[in-house]
């Protein structure tokens, strides 16, 4: 027996007296548990045994005292007596049955939850409880009909409102969440957890300032809620205040120690501001993180995109991928079973869908060009599905006025609408252009509502998704060698998947902030002076293309590729130095360089990339020889030649489609 109860039968034996009274009065050890003061609950239950030994609703009180504890296996046991004293007792079957539930015996809880019910089928715990686990395994008919027949039976049952809204959060139906939550605070003002859960819906729907009140107020109920500090910590991280996000991440860590999520979202903030202390410890720690995680078929604490900034192997990244993917079945599994028609039989034109949260002002547009608007008419019919707000930009106009048909799926935050919406447009291919990174609804695409879907451009890496047919590439890109770390088929464009000395000075993007001291610490410890690192900030499209002429040669980041940047660079004729690695996002550059053939620029390893770089600015000719070179080439080379592109994408629509239409397995296409 657990030292702690020693110690109560000890208090027992040694002052009787003072702890007995009369059973009925005894029994009230209730009153010192809402005090919690749940050892001398406990001391008194028992002595009120020693008084009443056949009372069941004694021993079914002193079970509650030891669940409180976590004394799980010893609640079970005292549940049990309780019921062979009074087995017409629905509280102590509905408690054992959570007990059980919390030992992972699932169904044993499930069997205990409907006896209670079959004693009393108003039993509202029950109702509230046994809805939960139909929740977590997914049976949401039955789930809401329990959360329903609670709420029936006592309207004012707080914790089933905020259950009930979690369920509708999960189907999408996030207005109607939103609607319980604020019920559920209503009757319980100082509901911590609700004011969270309701955080994370107005997150959902975009409502930055609405979702921090949430958090703050769910941590000033309870400073002690982790969960609620990692959530504010996300919250901040979205805004761009990383140091604000960085602290609270260290609140929640100190709060509760073993906390994946919150650990692997602090280096990534620590990433960002390039703050490399104990970097190798803080690398081997998100390894095992990793590693276990996936050893348990959980979902990675590291979100897919932020994979590639970690030293993960290439498998790694994929079965994080397919984690998030599978996350998007299992949300898909909250709705009635739907199952889109289509058709094989192709008539009119080839209708190709565009699905993106970043038609406005941000590099995925801009990479876009004005493809919606150059794709041949008389060939396929365009439309655009923008999940973002329009943001008043030339970009978004572009976009609009460009393409035959555009919607803004972003008011239609129910993921099965949106896709009912798209399956209604009859759409051959739908493309997704986010991936994993900020603002995707993945479950759109979860839910088949085209019966070919694509990647392209968004996203460098894999969606790890059984419902992604393809990824559009190139094969310097995404060598054929490398398609063990996908789950698509590749679909192969001709050329590339883009379209778009001593006194030397380093140039970076004062963004965040927060990143200038670091940086400066690092080249002072490198021997160099912080006065000869320049930090300008973000300026709008055409500044930034403009004062990228002003520098003499860009040298890519290795690890990530600039994508969008470097063709900015490219087209301001400015040389690009690369040197790609294994994965797509570390080859990105090197494509772009190759269609201008300018490989001269691609190092094969870190010595070339430093001798290279070292060249350029030392040699002045040669210098300018090759930025020569690089101008010269942006307005020859297929590069930049938007028709040429869009003419090329048909082509593998259209293969696609080809192979579709005649029943054959998706494969590995390429332009003719």
């Amino acid at each position: 027996m657990d030292y702690q109860c020693i110690v109560v039968y000890t208090v027992i034996n040694i002052a009787p007296p003072k702890l007995t009274a009369q059973a009925s009065e005894l029994s009230n050890g209730c009153i010192t548990w809402f005090k919690n003061k749940i050892k001398r609950a406990v001391a008194v239950y028992l002595q009120s045994l020693k008084l009443t030994s056949t009372s069941g609703v004694i021993q079914g009180n002193l079970a509650c005292t030891y669940y409180k504890q976590g004394f799980i296996d010893l609640a079970i046991e005292t549940y049990r007596r309780a019921i062979e004293l009074q087995p017409d007792f629905p509280d102590a079957y509905c408690n054992l049955a959570n007990a059980l539930k919390e030992k992972g015996l699932v169904s044993e809880a499930e069997e205990c939850y409907n006896m209670a019910l079959r004693l009393c089928p108003s039993h509202v715990d029950t109702l509230n409880n046994l809805g939960n686990v139909k929740r977590e395994q997914g049976h949401i008919e039955e789930a809401t009909k329990l959360y329903k027949r609670a709420l029936e039976v006592f309207p004012n049952f707080a914790a089933t409102h905020s259950n009930y809204a979690s369920l509708l959060q999960q189907q999408g139906k996030l207005h109607q969440a939103l609607t319980h939550y604020r019920q559920a605070i209503n009757i319980q003002p100082k509901f911590a957890d609700a004011f969270s859960n309701m955080g994370n819906t107005l997150r959902e729907l975009q409502d930055i300032t609405g979702a921090m009140l949430c958090f703050k107020k769910a941590i000033e109920i309870n400073p002690c809620f982790a969960d609620a500090h990692c959530n504010l910590a996300s919250i901040y991280k979205d805004m761009g205040k990383i140091t604000e996000a960085i602290q609270s991440y260290k609140i929640a860590l100190d709060l509760k120690g073993d906390f994946p999520d919150a650990y692997c979202n602090l280096a990534h903030c620590l990433q960002i501001i390039c703050d490399w202390n104990n970097y190798d410890e803080r690398m081997n720690k998100i390894i095992a993180i990793v590693e276990e995680q996936l050893k348990s078929d959980k979902l990675s604490s590291v979100h897919p995109h932020h994979s590639i900034l970690y030293p993960l192997s290439n498998n790694a990244r994929k079965e994080i991928a397919k984690r998030h993917a599978n996350l998007y079945i299992e949300k898909i599994n909250m709705f009635h079973k739907i199952i889109f028609k289509h058709s094989k039989c192709l008539i009119g034109r080839l209708r190709i869908g565009y699905v993106s949260s970043d038609f406005g002002n941000h590099p995925t547009s801009h990479l876009m060009q004005s493809i919606p608007g150059l794709h041949d008419r008389t060939k396929v019919e365009i439309f655009c599905y923008a999940l973002n707000s329009n943001d008043g930009t030339t970009f978004r106009s572009k976009i609009i006025n460009e393409s035959e048909h555009f919607t803004d799926l972003s008011k239609v935050t129910n993921n099965l609408e949106a896709a009912e919406i798209i399956s209604r447009d009859g759409i051959h291919i739908l493309v997704n252009m986010n991936g994993y990174t900020k603002g995707a609804r993945n479950e759109i695409f979860a839910l088949k509502p085209a019966p070919i879907q694509v990647m392209w451009l968004g996203y460098p890496g894999t969606s790890g998704a059984d419902y992604m047919d393809y990824f559009i590439t190139d094969e310097t890109s995404s060598p054929l060698t490398t398609y063990p770390d996908f789950t698509e088929k590749f679909a192969y464009m001709s050329e590339t998947y883009f379209i778009g000395e001593p006194n030397s000075i380093l140039w970076l993007l004062s963004f965040p902030p927060a990143g200038k001291p670091h940086i400066h610490k690092y080249a002072q410890e490198s021997g160099l002076s912080p006065e000869r690192i320049l930090f300008s900030t973000i300026a709008c499209k055409e500044e930034h293309v403009r004062r990228a002429q002003l520098a003499d040669v860009c040298l890519d980041t290795p690890l990530c590729n600039g994508h969008t940047t470097a063709m900015d660079v490219l087209w301001a004729g400015t040389p690009v130095v690369t040197l790609p690695g294994d994965t797509l996002a570390s080859r990105a550059a090197a494509s772009q360089l190759k269609t201008l053939n300018c490989t001269e620029l691609i190092a094969k390893n870190g010595h070339e990339y430093q001798d290279i770089a070292v060249k350029l600015g030392t040699n002045a000719k040669y210098l300018s020889y090759i930025k020569a070179k690089v101008s010269n080439a942006r307005l020859s080379s297929t590069l930049f030649d938007c028709d040429h592109y869009a003419r090329e994408l048909e082509d593998l629509y259209y293969k696609m489609w080809s192979r579709y239409e005649n029943g054959e397995d998706n494969d590995h296409i390429k332009v003719s």
